[in-house]
């Protein structure tokens, strides 16, 4: 996966792009496929994956904490709360990581261009991400976020 101009790979590039695919799933079924794919629901995505995924392996570390002889009134409260937060704060992390990323290939001379429209910089920056190799789909995200982090604030 490439945010701005790194290649985010490991286990943080693994993990968010996991996430994101499991949000992605779960604003399909919602949104339907349309709506689903755009770009500014990623983070949206990412934060629904991971309380989704803390929320099914806290469940299934519940019943597990019962079959093992644990108190359920104590266990199931408990192994839910502390693994749901342990996947929502893991989710909050990347997310930030994510953002520090492409907020280092904005230009250093000015954090905003008011002076270009998001459709002009939007073109401009996918034309460059694609001559550098990026995939299609990469170069159109990595050029959204570029753009909307270029606009001035309303």
């Amino acid at each position: 996966m490439r945010i701005g101009s790194t290649q985010l790979g490991g286990l943080s590039g693994g993990l968010y792009e996991i996430l994101e695919v499991f949000g992605r799933g779960i604003f399909l079924l919602l949104l339907g496929s349309e709506r689903s794919s755009r770009f500014e629901l990623e983070h949206t995505c990412v934060r629904a994956g991971a309380f989704t995924s803390g929320l099914i392996i806290g469940g299934l570390a519940s019943v597990i904490g019962v079959a093992l002889g644990g108190d359920s009134c104590f266990v199931v409260p408990a192994l839910l709360v502390l693994v749901i937060s342990l996947f929502v704060g893991l989710g909050q992390a990347l997310i930030h990581y994510v953002q520090e990323l492409r907020s280092e290939d904005l230009p250093p001379s000015s954090p905003r261009a008011g002076t270009k429209g998001f459709d002009q910089l939007f073109n401009e920056r996918r034309q460059e991400l694609e001559a550098r190799g990026y995939s299609q789909r990469d170069a159109e995200r990595e050029a959204w976020w570029f753009a909307r982090m270029q606009q001035p604030r309303a």
